[in-house]
């Protein structure tokens, strides 16, 4: 049970690009693309036709959707990609088999919790991964923007001090 814990601490982090979950960063920005995903969902839903949303209902969806995808992954991480000596095929596999997964499992699943059919379900599910996929990506770039620039502040301060020493002021 622990090497299935670690290794899904470390496929959430690989897709948090490579932040820690246990930091308040990794921890903040995990919350909220989730919470972006609930407001996705929400709205990707209505458009694609189902009605009586509850926003419990919604957050059982997710967590469904996602509780599948990642335990899909974490067993194929585990159990098949170390008999795959090609890690490009590997890689494809632990890709290709969670959304498998998603398609025979959650969102069947699905479909009971919102009462919709397959195609509207689809839809709302795959919409709204897509939207927080991007939201989670500007959120990251943001956040590396601002460490990268606030670097460059700091060098740039480092190289003026240095110059007005040098010119005696």
């Amino acid at each position: 049970m622990n090497a299935w814990h670690s290794e899904a601490v470390s496929i959430v982090n690989r897709l948090l690009g490579g932040r820690d979950i246990a930091s308040l960063a990794g921890l903040g920005m995990a919350t909220l693309t989730c919470l972006f995903l609930q407001i996705m969902l929400k709205f990707t839903a209505k458009a694609s036709g189902i009605k009586n949303l509850g926003w419990l209902r919604l957050f059982l969806c997710l967590a469904l959707g996602l509780g599948v995808a990642l335990a899909s992954a974490v067993a194929v991480s585990l159990y098949v990609c170390p008999l795959i000596p090609d890690s490009g095929i590997s890689r494809g596999v632990l890709i290709g088999l969670p959304v498998v997964a998603s398609l025979g499992v959650a969102i069947p699943l699905q479909m009971v919790l919102l009462q919709g059919n397959y195609g509207q379900v689809l839809f709302a599910y795959v919409a709204a991964l897509i939207a927080a996929a991007l939201f989670a990506m500007g959120v990251s770039a943001a956040i590396e923007s601002a460490s990268f620039g606030e670097g460059e502040l700091l060098r740039i301060k480092q190289r003026t001090s240095t110059m007005e020493r040098g010119m005696g002021k």
